[in-house]
Order: structure tokens, then C-alpha cells, then sequence
């Protein structure tokens, strides 16, 4: 094998391909994280900062609450929905430990202290998900609102360079995992299908 042949098969190798894959995603979270921070604006700053405290935990904790009022079964879905979630993105952010964007580019100003020093994933974004989700599958009403929301408070923690993208998507991701998983649940306690 020739020198071409040893550097080519190199670069293909599993291992470098999957290393290339990582670079390339730190480098999209990069590009589009300094796309959302160019575009702060004062009134912008205000409404993020605004729907990044209305994304704190606590809210959606009450509302699940809440919603035993409605129907004991959709109660105890949005319970098991919110500790689900909360039991993985605490797992994730304390075994992965990423640093947040304003730790790692000095560049990026930090408009809202967040509550944990870690980055991976958005607990934020999995928390309004979740709720987003659960209410798609039992409460389809309140659907567009949760939506809503879960997306502005999703941009708002990239905004405030609180997040990266990646964070924020692998919130998502968590959270309808923790609402499809937070279905099973139910049924299997109460045996009722939602």
C-alpha cells in the first residue's frame, strides 16, 4: 500500500469519519450561534429573557399539576412526562459536561445567567417540549399554544447564548422520547389508553 492509498483509507476510517462528523457539527453550532446572537436588539433581548424564565421548570411542574383538575390519567402522564425528562437531561449534562457557549468563545456575551454550568442538552427546551408533546397526545387543545412557545423559548436560550443549537435539538428529541415513554407509562399504571 502506497502512501495515497494509507492516507486515503485514513481518512475514510470509521473512526475519522466520525471525528470529521463532530467537527463539523461544532462548527454548524458555531456558524448558526453567531447568527442568532448577531441579531440582538434591546426589545429582542427583553422578550427572550422574558420566555427563557417563563421555561423554567417550576411553571411547567404546576401546570402538570394542574392538570389532575382535568383528568386524574392526563395528570399522571404530564407528572411521569416532566420527571422523565428531567431524570435524563440531568443524567446527560452531568456525564457529558459541555461547556456553555459563553464559557467556550469569549466573544459571546451572556445575557441571562443559566442555573447549571452545562450546556448538553437544553433543560430548558426539554421541559417545554415535554409539555408540548404530552398535550399533542392527550390534550391536543392546548397543542398550537405549547408549540408556540416551546419554540420561542428554544430560540431565546440560543439567543442568550445560553445554548447551542444541538442543545436545543437534543432537547427536543429527549422530549418525545420522555412524552411517548410518559404514555406507556400511564397505561401501565392505570391501565387506561390515552
Amino acid at each position: 500500500m502506497n502512501k495515497k492509498e494509507k492516507e486515503k483509507k485514513f481518512l475514510y476510517s470509521k473512526n475519522n469519519t466520525e471525528k470529521k462528523s463532530l467537527l463539523t457539527l461544532f462548527n454548524l453550532d458555531h456558524i448558526f450561534l453567531k447568527l442568532f446572537t448577531k441579531t440582538r436588539r434591546k426589545y429582542i433581548t427583553r422578550v427572550a429573557i422574558f420566555f427563557t424564565k417563563l421555561g423554567n421548570g417550576q411553571l411547567w411542574l404546576l401546570f402538570s399539576c394542574l392538570t389532575f383538575l382535568y383528568s386524574v390519567p392526563i395528570g399522571i402522564t404530564f407528572q411521569f412526562a416532566i420527571f422523565i425528562q428531567l431524570y435524563i437531561q440531568v443524567l446527560l449534562k452531568n456525564l457529558i459536561k459541555r461547556a456553555r457557549p459563553y464559557q467556550k468563545f469569549l466573544d459571546l456575551e451572556a445575557l441571562y445567567m443559566p442555573p447549571d454550568p452545562y450546556s448538553f442538552p437544553s433543560g430548558h427546551t426539554c421541559a417545554v417540549f415535554t409539555m408540548a408533546f404530552v398535550s399533542k397526545l392527550v390534550l391536543s387543545i392546548a397543542w398550537p399554544f405549547f408549540l408556540v412557545i416551546a419554540l420561542i423559548i428554544a430560540f431565546s436560550r440560543v439567543y442568550l447564548a445560553a445554548h447551542y443549537p444541538s442543545d436545543v435539538f437534543a432537547g427536543v428529541i429527549i422530549a418525545s422520547f420522555s412524552a411517548k415513554l410518559a404514555i406507556t407509562c400511564t397505561y401501565l399504571v392505570t391501565g387506561i389508553i390515552l
